[in-house]
């Protein structure tokens, strides 16, 4: 089966999830299903590549020697536009953190952040 059809399929199955914040991931759990259904080749890349703000470290795939790619936080935008802090689990990801915000401050109009600061502060 193919992403779209494992979708569908689990979306149609929600008995098989303990609860609803399992749920909302069936698109990720049907990319695992298709990939390895499909054989189609994969790399696990660390977590650096997509490191969670929320989660408590160590993560078994945390490489410290190299930088954060991408930071993946949820509702941790702060009413200025930046990532909040009181969330991140360790030192790696508060500095993380702290660099993005940096590079958020320098932007001259963020345009993503007005819009969304006028929709959600209404």
């Amino acid at each position: 089966m193919k992403w779209k059809e494992w979708a569908a399929w689990l979306y149609n199955k929600p008995e098989l999830f303990e609860n609803h914040k399992q749920y909302i991931h069936v698109d990720q759990i049907a990319m695992g299903l298709g990939l390895v259904n499909g054989a189609v080749p994969y790399k696990s890349l660390p977590s650096n590549y997509n490191c969670p703000t929320h989660e408590a470290f160590p993560q078994r795939s945390f490489l410290p020697s190299q930088s954060m790619s991408i930071l993946h936080y949820h509702k941790g935008i702060t009413a200025f536009g930046t990532l909040g802090k009181d969330t991140a689990a360790n030192e790696p990801i508060r500095s993380a953190i702290e660099k993005a915000n940096r590079a958020i401050s320098e932007r001259r109009g963020f345009v993503y952040f007005k819009d969304y600061r006028k929709n959600q502060f209404k």
